[in-house]
């Protein structure tokens, strides 16, 4: 299932899949699924990635946040290379 954070459409009416993060920190490591790689790498040269970084969380409210710097790379696919796996599933029963 292709599922998108934000399409933008183009002047010549093409779409940009574009994968949007957010982070406290400075953004130099982000977090993709297995999924969101597979989509931004299907759909190059159509993406871009778009990382917000230095959020201020407030307890005032629920869900509160402000402040952040927005930085945009398009075009944009996951580099292999750049990648780590966090977590795999293992079946514990061949069926």
């Amino acid at each position: 299932m292709e599922r998108a954070a934000l399409y933008l459409t183009k002047g010549d009416g093409s779409e940009c899949f574009v994968e949007v993060k957010g982070t406290t920190g400075n953004g130099a490591t982000i977090v993709l699924t297995a999924n969101e790689v597979a989509v931004a790498t299907e759909r190059w040269p159509d993406t871009a990635l778009a990382v917000v970084t230095g959020i201020e969380l407030s307890d005032a409210e629920p869900g509160g946040a402000s402040g952040g710097r927005l930085e945009v790379e398009t075009p944009w696919s996951p580099v292999p290379e750049r990648l780590s796996a966090l977590a795999h599933a293992y079946n514990r029963r061949s069926l």
